[in-house]
């Protein structure tokens, strides 16, 4: 037992290092630095460090965050979808997707169509196990609000879309600007 714990002891000093990136902490997953001994002599029962070293390769850091700046245009909506739903696929939650893609591309184009901002700035963040928070920022101080449009109208139905969706939305002012967000989880997903 004194070898497991020894290398769970490395594995921790690792991942709480001060140099450990942002967002991810990559365990130990090399052999020790001392003389190999082999697996039979100091192997536990279900253990081996390879098993080990393989299942603790990555651990997840919270909150998980991808964040970047768009153009201000409708070519842009399909990137911010894109970038959301791969985040949410690369944190296991790919049953967030199809929502979360609607609901960012709704609030993408508001900021990419309504503002007159140059650029935005979209965000994903992973606020617990199962849900994440979208936010959409831009330069405009005018914050949205839905709309009951009539009958067979195309436009003005996207916050309306939101506010279905969503676990809970709202709008901000922030310094430069304004800051839309959705929450969304995997217990709300219709």
């Amino acid at each position: 037992m004194h070898g497991v714990s020894r290398v769970f002891e490395r594995v921790r000093t690792f991942l709480f290092r001060p140099s450990a990136p942002s967002g991810l902490a990559v365990a130990y997953a090399g052999p020790p630095a001392r003389p190999h001994v082999p697996c039979s002599e100091s192997r536990q029962p279900g253990f081996s460090r390879r098993s080990l070293a393989t299942a603790l390769v990555a651990a997840p850091v919270e909150p998980q965050r991808h964040s970047a700046r768009y153009p201000a245009a409708e070519e842009s909506v399909p990137r911010v979808r894109h970038a959301v739903t791969a985040a949410l696929s690369d944190w296991g939650l790919s049953q967030l997707a199809d929502v979360a893609g609607l609901v960012v591309s709704e609030l993408a184009t508001n900021a990419a169509i309504h503002t007159g901002a140059a650029t935005f700035g979209a965000s994903v963040t992973r606020t617990s196990r199962g849900s994440v928070r979208i936010v959409v920022t831009d330069t405009s101080r005018t914050r949205p609000a839905p709309v009951a449009t009539p009958g067979e109208d195309e436009h003005g139905r996207g916050l309306l879309l939101v506010a279905a969706l969503a676990d809970g939305w709202g709008s901000e002012l922030v310094h430069g600007g304004k800051r839309v967000w959705a929450d969304l989880s995997v217990t709300a997903v219709p």
